[in-house]
């Protein structure tokens, strides 16, 4: 009785904190997503207020994305990131990468 009391339970916390996460509202953020010595940094263009960036539903391999596109760490790609903030924590559904600073042209 004890042991089926526990799982449900657990069961009932496990539902609710995966309900909270989907219940977030999703909003659309325009900044700057910066990388360097492993950190994810993003730059919000209206408040310049800076978040760390967790992306949720993306593969291993983002560093390698960034680093292909900048060619360097630290250099500022233009972005719209679609997520939430949590904590000061910008967690990242999908994002749009809209120009590379310093090279002059943008991405269609």
């Amino acid at each position: 009785m004890k042991r089926l009391f526990f799982f449900l339970t657990v069961s009932v916390i496990m539902t609710q904190c995966a309900n909270t996460e989907k219940n977030k509202k999703i909003e659309s953020f325009s900044g700057w997503w910066i990388y360097g010595q492993g950190e994810h940094i993003f730059k919000e263009e209206k408040s310049l207020n800076e978040f760390q960036i967790v992306f949720l539903e993306e593969e291993k391999d983002i560093e390698l994305l960034y680093l292909s596109i900048t060619e360097m760490e630290y250099f500022p790609m233009e972005c719209i990131m679609k997520g939430y903030i949590d904590n000061n924590i910008l967690k990242v559904i999908d994002f749009e990468i809209t120009y590379i600073q310093g090279c002059g042209q943008e991405l269609e």
